[in-house]
């Protein structure tokens, strides 16, 4: 499940979207990209995926039905914050994202709030795409930086984005849909969309072989990214074909509906494989990588002091290309999973330290004055809530939790 603050939280309390958004999306720029596609016929419905990332903390997990919920499997990173990227359920149903620019979403006022983790909430509860749609109108749905890819066992597949200020689901016509990080106006003019089309046209059958020839054509191999899994689904028969640092060679076969019968299970994805490549040994030792994973062991080497002081000189290694990224959500996340371990005193020095990477970001403030209230720092708190005004001065919630420190 993913996590997020406490209820009553100024911080956006449930979860945002746009942490997923940055798994894939970086800048102005499609550093990191994520192909999504499905290829069916009466038969035989198959998706493939591609997650491009550079955080090798791949995993995949294996939840057994229970409670009139629905068996499944998901797949994503081994991390505190945001770790579901997508999945299937025991039904047939697929889920995935793909990130995109800003869409200008908004929330409907006459639809119900949803804070929860969209992926695992859909794949416990719902078996087809016409369930999801229903869903989907009734609920206000992220949709600011992602859009959505779902097919089911019964043939048919659809994309859910924000479009001319509205939901827009794109129903699949033809034996094929593709889906990469454009909103579907903009979509067949990206290379891997017109690359992973061509291929699929090529065949009128659905088959395993064609989907891994789509994957390895459309994978990504750059200093900055990395195609750290993909996936094959095969809807109607429950399997899953699992590919490791876009090595199509050796596979990972699971019958979903076996390991479900196991109880609950999680692998690591790369203790899964045997080979490890060369692309995968060099990205690992020259790659960008995220500065939070060495950060966090030397805070578990050195103490929290001298920890937290070696960003600065991580920051400063510079190689052709830049040596440690410290996006913002990655270092939330290192704070939160301190939280959750009961270390305060650590967590405080995190969030204190993206304070200082993003002084102008009012949500790092808003996280440090939580924090601070969670520590008995009343005063620190005051303070840091009005810096976060000072930068956005017309976010209502935090106004709120100013006044009531402020009143008590």
């Amino acid at each position: 499940m993913n996590h997020y603050f406490p209820t009553g939280s100024v911080t956006g309390l449930c979860f945002r979207m746009m942490i997923l958004a940055l798994l894939c999306f970086h800048g102005s720029e499609y550093s990191f990209a994520c192909t999504i596609f499905v290829k069916a016929d009466g038969e035989t419905i198959l998706v493939g995926n591609n997650e491009d990332y550079y955080d090798p903390r791949t995993k995949i997990w294996f939840h057994p039905p229970e409670d009139q919920l629905y068996g499944h499997v998901i797949w994503g990173y081994d991390r505190y914050l945001s770790p579901n990227q997508g999945g299937m359920n025991d039904r047939g149903l697929f889920i995935d994202i793909n990130a995109i620019g800003f869409t200008g979403w908004k929330k409907d006022p006459a639809k119900a709030d949803f804070d929860e983790d969209p992926v695992s909430y859909i794949l416990t509860r719902f078996g087809t795409v016409d369930e999801v749609i229903q869903f989907f109108r009734q609920h206000n749905i992220a949709l600011d930086y992602v859009k959505y890819v779902f097919a089911d066992a019964g043939g048919r597949s659809a994309v859910f984005e924000w479009l001319n200020d509205k939901l827009n689901v794109v129903e699949r016509v033809g034996d094929y849909q593709i889906s990469t990080n454009y909103l579907s106006p903009k979509d067949p003019t990206e290379p891997r969309y017109q690359i992973a089309e061509k291929i699929l046209q090529s065949q009128a059958r659905p088959t395993v072989g064609l989907m891994r020839k789509v994957l390895a054509a459309t994978s990504y191999d750059v200093h900055i990214g990395q195609t750290l899994y993909s996936t094959i689904c095969d809807l109607k028969n429950k399997k899953i074909y699992l590919y490791h640092f876009h090595y199509f060679e050796e596979v990972k076969t699971f019958d979903l509906s076996r390991e479900l019968e196991k109880g609950g299970s999680s692998y690591a994805i790369p203790s899964l494989f045997s080979i490890k490549t060369h692309n995968e040994f060099w990205f690992n030792h020259g790659g960008t990588q995220l500065g939070a994973r060495d950060l966090m062991h030397a805070i578990e080497e050195k103490g929290i002091g001298e920890g937290i002081a070696q960003v600065w000189k991580m920051k400063e290694r510079q190689q052709t290309f830049r040596k440690y990224d410290f996006p913002e959500w990655s270092m939330r996340s290192m704070g939160l999973n301190y939280l959750s371990k009961q270390k305060p005193e650590e967590a405080l020095a995190v969030f204190k330290l993206i304070t200082r990477l993003y002084p102008n970001s009012w949500q790092a403030h808003v996280d440090l004055a939580r924090v601070q209230l969670e520590n008995g720092r009343r005063a620190d708190a005051i303070q840091s809530y009005r810096k976060a005004l000072e930068i956005n001065p017309g976010e209502s919630a935090v106004i709120k939790a100013l006044r009531k420190l402020q009143d008590e």
